[in-house]
């Protein structure tokens, strides 16, 4: 019997079936992805800062000024690593995923597992993050937010599972993964120590918090050894990224709301939130036993350390930046499902795929070409990686100079830091009046608004389109 009083919770174990089937999805997922090159925030956060320790040889601890954006370098490392280990390549990296991808599953099957008593309820919470377009999609790059949902799912497994002494490694492992991850894993963990005395109560939060004083010690000394090393925290106004760190007014306050209401809505989610509420309003009084409020204070206590940067900051407020709300959503919704089985509503399994499918084809919803969207968490933008190569074969067959070809992100990086293909040339800025070409595409939100221009002022040279993404080059007059 479950209670939210006394804390204990059904203790069950995922079945050897289950953690095969886990690692063997997670493996296709990145084996599939093996060849696509770096992509969106993967260019800085994980190819650059891997170059300069692999170039370097790791004869420095820190990253220089114009890659330094404030987070720990461990994930950089990890990549520079496994490249002097394995060779530098697009596949090394992609590989190097599947540990994190393989957890994030395996601890969302574990919670499901802990919250309710049914033996495929690993299964379902597991694949259910694969629905998820947000989660999805950023499991096919190589990108440093499943490392982060990886930890936080295994720290909040931690915190949820019954253990009354000894130490609670998902806990400790889980919070210093997130400590060395990212600022944003730093902050994830602050909202999980938070959540731990909202739920269980200041004395036993006070004994569980040991658990996590590893982790915070860890972020703690990085920050500390950071700033005495570099003079700041986060950013500084000469860092690349200083404009997204701009506070802004109160309609800038309203803009942001205005657009985590929609995060919180888009790629199919609202559906998700329709079923949550239907499930809520069919439970009666069963929702409030079942729940105790545990998802809603998890979900505040994130919140309290999440949203202020991505409400109060100009360029703070992607979709990846949410991902630990996101993800706690969809174990709520998952739980909620089984509480429909509880009521003995019959179709609940039916209830679940429909789900499934409905949030899926969330990969698919279009906007308007003026609306800024995030390329990364959405499955849509995968053409690109086919229509970019065919492009980049078409420059070179035609012998056009890399550094005459103006562009915009994603697509500015050096080639060897996007492509891994020893190619150090880059294109320039739009803004460069000596480029004579311009590569563009519809996944470029910085020329969003500059599509009509471009085509009625420019000679289109060649275009590539495959689904709802397109990629143009043009010759500039």
């Amino acid at each position: 019997m479950q209670s939210s009083k006394s804390f204990v919770y059904l203790q069950m174990k995922l079945s050897i079936r289950e953690y095969l089937i886990f690692a063997l999805i997670s493996f296709i997922i990145v084996w599939l992805n093996r060849d696509h090159f770096f992509f969106w925030d993967t260019v800085q956060l994980t190819s650059m800062h891997a170059h300069w320790f692999y170039e370097h040889n790791f004869s420095t601890f820190f990253l220089p000024p114009k890659y330094d954006s404030g987070h720990p370098p461990f994930w950089g490392l990890y990549h520079a690593s496994l490249w002097k280990l394995f060779g530098k390549s697009l596949a090394t990296s992609h590989l190097a995923m599947w540990p994190f991808l393989f957890g994030a599953l395996v601890f969302s099957g574990k919670i499901g597992i802990t919250l309710v008593q049914h033996k495929y309820a690993g299964l379902f919470f597991g694949l259910f993050l694969l629905a998820d377009p947000v989660f999805l999609t950023q499991s096919t790059l190589v990108s440093p937010d499943i490392a982060l949902i990886c930890f936080f799912l295994m720290a909040l497994h931690g915190i949820l599972r019954k253990q009354s002494e000894g130490i609670n490694w998902s806990i400790v492992i889980g919070s210093i993964g997130l400590s060395i991850i990212s600022l944003r894993g730093m902050m994830t963990l602050a909202g999980l120590v938070f959540f731990v005395f909202l739920h269980i109560g200041f004395p036993k939060g006070l004994r569980k918090m040991l658990n996590f004083i590893p982790g915070i010690l860890v972020g703690a000394g990085f920050l500390v050894i950071h700033s005495f090393h570099t003079k700041w925290i986060g950013y500084h106004e000469n860092s690349p990224w200083a404009d997204s760190f701009k506070l802004v007014n109160l309609k800038g306050v309203a803009r942001n709301l205005i657009i985590l209401t929609w995060r919180m809505m888009d790629v199919g989610r609202i559906f998700i939130w329709v079923l949550i509420g239907f499930i809520w309003y069919r439970s009666k009084g069963l929702w409030q036993k079942e729940f105790s409020g545990k998802w809603s204070k998890a979900f505040w206590a994130l919140s309290l350390f999440l949203l202020p940067t991505f409400l109060l900051y100009k360029g703070l407020n992607g979709m990846r930046y949410l991902m630990p709300l996101l993800i706690i959503i969809n174990l709520l919704f998952v739980q909620a499902i089984f509480l429909l089985r509880k009521q003995g509503y019959h179709r609940w399994l039916l209830v679940y795929f429909l789900a499934f499918f409905a949030f899926a084809m969330g990969n698919t919803w279009k906007y308007p070409p003026t609306i800024s969207l995030s390329w990364d968490t959405t499955m849509m933008h995968h053409p690109y990686y086919r229509l970019r190569k065919k492009m980049m074969a078409f420059i070179q067959q035609e012998n056009i100079p890399i550094t005459k070809i103006a562009t915009a992100f994603p697509n500015t990086a050096p080639l060897e830091i996007i492509d891994l293909n020893g190619v150090n040339e880059r294109m320039v800025a739009v803004s460069d009046t000596s480029a004579n070409y311009l590569f563009v595409s519809n996944i470029f939100n910085d020329l969003k608004n500059d599509f009509g221009n471009i085509d009625r002022q420019m000679e289109l040279i060649q275009e590539y389109k495959e689904g709802t993404i397109w990629v143009k080059l043009y010759r500039i007059p």
